[in-house]
């Protein structure tokens, strides 16, 4: 097996900080090395199958850090230079104004099976809180890596051709659905919150009563 693999590691004593390695890689440059990794030390070693999710997820929090620093400096020196690229600021006014919305984007991203990193490096260019960019995108993948640890650990090998098959496409479907749930139930909150129209004769009464 070539070394170049990641699954090539599984079998090696530091299997643990290989995984936490490729899990920072991940966040920042290379997409799916962690992915594979884990999911042979999964198989590998089931009675430890939680401990590797969350060392794949701690390495990716690390990566996204790295990921967004490259993508500010991208962002910097080269994105906002170009006039053509101007409309990237409406994006970002509108995610700084309202954090619980970009929260919820990164969540969704982070779960769904766009590479990590991509939204990582872009999170960078526009300029995201890092802090707000970490916990949504690590939470969010720490949430699909743990859930792809769990179906491993219920389902052994067999699940492994159900998730090479089915995985990617059931966490875009749930991933949108997290979204427009959260869309929807922002909206109902906004709509509950605002005052409620009076008629005429409301007002006409209410201004009886301060006279």
């Amino acid at each position: 097996m070539s070394t170049l693999s990641p699954t090539a590691y599984a079998t090696q004593p530091h299997a643990g900080r290989a995984l936490v390695a490729l899990g920072a890689l991940g966040g920042s440059y290379w997409p799916q090395g962690h992915v594979a990794l884990l999911q042979a030390l999964v198989l590998l070693h089931p009675e430890r199958a939680f401990t590797f999710g969350l060392l794949a997820t701690a390495g990716v929090a690390m990566g996204v850090a790295g990921g967004w620093t490259l993508g500010h400096v991208v962002g910097d020196f080269i994105i906002w230079r170009l006039p053509e690229l101007a409309g990237w600021f409406g994006i970002l006014t509108l995610l700084q104004a309202l954090p619980g919305l970009a929260l919820a984007v990164l969540l969704a991203l982070g779960f769904s099976p766009v590479p990590i990193s991509v939204v990582a490096w872009l999170a960078g260019a526009l300029a995201l809180p890092l802090p707000l960019v970490v916990v949504g995108l690590g939470v969010g993948h720490g949430v699909r890596l743990l859930a792809h640890v769990w179906v491993l650990w219920r389902g052994g090998v067999r699940m492994a051709g159900w998730i090479a098959r089915d995985w990617h496409g059931l966490t875009l479907v749930l991933s949108l659905l997290g979204l427009v749930g959260w869309l929807a139930a922002a909206y109902g909150w906004q709509v509950s919150q605002a005052p409620v129209p009076q008629t005429p004769s409301q007002l006409l009464v209410k201004q009886g009563a301060v006279q």
